[in-house]
């Protein structure tokens, strides 16, 4: 049997310029899915970046109160055991009201945990005194300690640390933190919030 060569040479081209058509509006409509993607996409980090910057404004917020915070200032001054508990009392009802922060501390300038609220299960709790930590290594005190008066600490999102062991369940952590003066304006530590 003979081929037609006419007619492969009619087919061909023809074939050739329908699969080029089918394959230019397949990559149109591709092209134009990934665009409406891209755009979701943004309109969603945006809606995300707005609301953690309309949370961290809150979080600074709250930053700025504690370290003022009489009481507080009060323990910084004068760290006797009545002090750190009259205090420790006020942040255990500011975290049940907060409902927001896994831990609110204040980091002596040495690097020790001087005062601890954990909110644990839907209830702060105060940390007893022989379970607080020295954190002088930790980057989040090193950095905070080496900004200026006022300014605050933003951490990048990691996991949180315990006794140098990675907490389980995993607990990705945002630390916010600013100084702490006592009434001579000489730096006492930190007051970080998790």
């Amino acid at each position: 049997m003979r081929s037609k060569p006419g007619f492969l040479k009619l087919f061909l081209p023809a074939a050739f310029l329908l699969l080029a058509a089918i394959g230019w509006e397949g990559s149109v409509e591709i092209e134009s899915e990934l665009d409406r993607i891209r755009n979701q996409e943004k309109l969603q980090v945006g809606l995300g970046a707005g609301a953690l910057m309309r949370r961290l404004d809150a979080v600074t917020l709250d930053l700025n109160f504690l370290s003022q915070y009489r009481s507080l200032l009060a323990a910084v001054d004068s760290p006797m055991a009545l002090n750190l508990d009259h205090v420790a009392e006020h942040l255990v009802d500011f975290s049940n009201g907060k409902a927001l922060y896994d831990q609110i501390r204040w980091i002596d300038e040495t690097g020790m945990e001087r005062l601890r609220i954990d909110y644990v299960n839907g209830q702060a709790v105060i940390v007893a005194p022989d379970k607080l930590q020295n954190k002088q290594s930790r980057y989040f005190f090193t950095d905070t300690m080496q900004l200026k008066p006022g300014e605050i600490f933003v951490s990048p999102l990691d996991l949180n640390i315990e006794r140098n062991i990675i907490e389980i369940h995993y607990k990705p952590t945002l630390r916010l933190a600013i100084q702490i003066a006592d009434n001579q304006g000489r730096n006492r530590g930190i007051v970080i919030v998790n």
